[in-house]
């Protein structure tokens, strides 16, 4: 057990657990860490209201990241398990056949949502294309959750996305931006921004970062307080999913 620890340790540069000192949200308890407040992402901070898309039930409670990665999942037998800092799994995932969706599964083996991935190059450029990501319920094809709309080049990719906020009742909005480094062929982590529709979208908060790691298929998720984990998954599966398919 204590191997496998390290293991995830390693893969996500993750640190012990933070400790709230209260149940209060209104603060991101990066000074709570046990070990080194540095390997978390300086930039992300919490936004102004709970953000609840799935349900909230799936609101993280404090700065935390996780580990989507190849494995068997002891609750539900799926293959692709996501896990918290504690090597415990939280959800897992898997791939129906002969399509491009995958499906997130609780621990109870209720499937919470699914993604669906369509990829397609520009007239323009071949090298530049487009991503459409419909975000379902459970099993169904009802896009509930919203569409992300991406772009991708050889030098930037960009999503956003509208979702119904069950907080305030009103349709919000994300954006995922990823610039690709220099030294690498590929986009190494994506940065998730929300903005606030009260400030005339004008106030714009990093409430989480996708880190995409050598192996293509093991993806780090850093998430803020106050944001629906569930939803953040959803996210960092279907942009995985749509890389691996302009890749092949």
């Amino acid at each position: 057990m204590l191997s496998k620890t390290k293991e995830l340790l390693s893969i996500c540069s993750s640190c012990e657990e933070v400790r709230p000192r209260s149940r209060s949200h209104n603060y991101v308890p990066k000074n709570e860490i046990l070990y080194d407040f540095n390997c978390f992402t300086k930039d992300i901070d919490l936004p102004d209201y709970d953000i609840a898309v799935v349900g909230t039930e799936y609101l993280s409670p404090r700065h935390s990241i996780f580990v989507i990665r190849k494995g068997y999942s002891r609750c539900t037998g799926n293959t692709i398990v996501i896990l918290d800092h504690t090597y415990q799994e939280v959800f897992s995932c898997k791939n129906k056949l002969f399509s491009n969706i995958e499906i997130l599964f609780n621990n109870n083996g209720k499937p919470i949502l699914n993604t669906k991935v369509s990829v397609r190059s520009t007239k323009l450029k071949k090298d530049n294309v487009n991503v459409m990501i419909d975000i379902s319920e459970g099993e169904n094809d009802n896009s509930k959750y919203g569409i992300l709309n991406g772009y991708s080049s050889n030098t930037e990719c960009i999503y956003d996305v509208e979702y119904l906020n069950l907080i305030t009742g009103r349709i919000e909005n994300l954006e995922i931006i990823s610039m690709k480094k220099r030294s690498q062929g590929y986009f190494t982590s994506y940065s998730i921004y929300w903005t606030n529709p009260y400030f005339n979208n004008s106030r714009r908060i990093m409430i989480a970062k996708i880190t995409r790691h050598s192996d293509m298929s093991t993806l780090t998720v850093e998430i803020a307080p106050r944001v629906d984990s569930a939803y953040i998954f959803a996210i960092a599966l279907a942009i995985n999913k749509a890389f691996k398919m302009e890749c092949y």
